[in-house]
């Protein structure tokens, strides 16, 4: 029998858009990171402080003993350096989430086996500016229990709170808020009304809102075994619940990324199932979770979400997918990019990128708005004459209309797959994406 063998890497392009010209858009750099050829390795979090400093976690190592390797780059692409967690035994670590604390700390969150080999919460802590690893949580709540961490963010006071799961009557979410010394402050369970085995209710986000509050964004399966939207405010400071807000039709309704404006409301998007399978986003008051907003955005028979990004004058920016015949054998995906008024949901522009021929598969995966009010949207295209390549669009805020674009082109047998996108404080765009080879 022949075993196939996929090496990844991780990979960080900056390309540099001056906010007054786009003339040339091309990498000023690309750094790889190998992390090996475990079918679980790549990126799977990724920082950039203002000065252009960034960090990148992932999953390393062969199968199954998998390990978390951290790196940090310098702002011209040099490796600051890098450092690889590997727990006792053959089990699987796995980094999951990145954050910044206060005090220059960085925070990655992810799993490790624990006793038994169940898998514990793990938390590492680095010195951001030396990789040396300050400190390590590993959490069970019970033993024999399987849980980790997905998602992670930090307070000004260097308390850290964390988005995963735990097994019950499958897996619920667990809700963690440690201190800067690394002590459980309180612990929260949301487990939605579906049964075993269709109870599989996800932590997708966690977000600390103006006022210290944690909203956690949940995938909630219910009791038509179909998944709503739902989002739960807690209370920062002990994890009462503040509200609860759950919204879905009948059908599937998947969420994929959340944001919180100036003023404190919430904006989810993701798949929503209506009469077909179309992008639904909805606006949340952040005071009570009373819904303000839903609308879906369809151009195919299927669909596929990035993320969403506030444009910080009025606009929400959604980037995702669609499939125009609903064939996904054929691979002809194209980039499906919506603008809508905060205020109101108002669809304001959609725009369209990718050819439809068999093959031609584009994919973005991030989107963000620059100094200049441009959007950035970054994905996979092989529309001709590309194939298996990184591209990246600028697009006038006011139309939706292409004004540029940059490529990153692969080598040989590459497939090259965008990421993350990040500003730094002169907003030069930095793409944490992976390459397989």
């Amino acid at each position: 029998m022949k075993a196939l063998f996929r090496n990844l890497t991780l990979t960080l392009a900056l390309l540099v858009l001056p906010a007054a010209s786009y003339s040339q858009l091309a990498p000023e750099w690309i750094t790889r990171v190998p992390v090996g050829s475990s079918l679980t390795a790549g990126i799977q979090g990724f920082h950039v402080d203002p000065d252009g400093t960034s960090y990148m976690t992932g999953i390393s190592g062969p199968s199954p003993n998998t390990d978390i390797t951290t790196v940090s780059l310098a702002p011209d692409g040099t490796i600051r350096w890098s450092q690889t967690w590997n727990s006792v035994g053959s089990g699987a670590d796995q980094a999951r989430g990145i954050a910044m604390g206060p005090d220059n700390v960085l925070y990655v969150v992810g799993n490790t086996p624990g006793p038994q080999s169940f898998a514990n919460v793990l938390v590492l802590a680095y010195d951001a500016a030396t990789g040396l690893l300050l400190d390590t949580i590993q959490y069970s709540s019970a033993p024999g229990t399987s849980e980790f961490g997905e998602s992670i963010v930090a307070d000004s006071a260097g308390n850290i709170y964390i988005g995963g799961g735990t097994v019950g009557d499958g897996l619920d979410v667990m809700t963690l808020k440690f201190n800067a010394a690394g002590d459980l402050q309180w612990r929260r369970i949301w487990d939605g009304p579906a049964f075993a085995p269709f109870s599989t209710d996800v932590a997708v986000k966690v977000l600390l809102d103006l006022t210290g509050d944690l909203l956690v964004l949940i995938e909630g399966v219910q009791s038509s075994q179909h998944p709503d939207y739902v989002v739960v405010k807690y209370a920062g400071a002990n994890g009462a619940t503040r509200w609860e807000a759950n919204w879905g039709v009948t059908g599937f309704d998947a969420p994929s990324d959340m944001e919180i404006d100036a003023l404190g409301d919430i904006y989810v998007t993701g798949l929503g199932i209506d009469s077909i399978d179309k992008i639904s986003t909805i606006k949340l008051n952040g005071s009570n979770g009373q819904l303000l907003w839903q609308f879906y955005d369809a151009v195919g028979l299927d669909h596929g979400v990035g993320g969403l990004f506030l444009d910080g004058t009025g606009g929400v920016i959604i980037d995702g997918n669609s499939d125009p015949d609903g064939d996904q054998s054929n691979f002809n995906n194209q980039f499906y990019t919506i603008k809508r008024d905060a205020l109101t949901g108002a669809l304001l522009w959609t725009h369209i990128y990718g050819d439809t021929c068999v093959g031609c598969y584009d994919i973005p995966s991030d989107v963000g708005v620059d100094s200049a009010g441009n959007v950035i949207v970054l994905g996979s295209t092989s529309s001709p004459p590309f194939n298996n390549d990184k591209i990246l669009l600028v697009l006038d805020n006011a139309t939706g209309l292409e004004i540029n674009r940059g490529l990153i082109f692969h080598t040989g047998s590459e497939i090259l797959s965008s990421g993350s996108l990040r500003f730094d404080s002169a907003f030069n765009v930095y793409d944490g994406g992976s390459v397989y080879n």
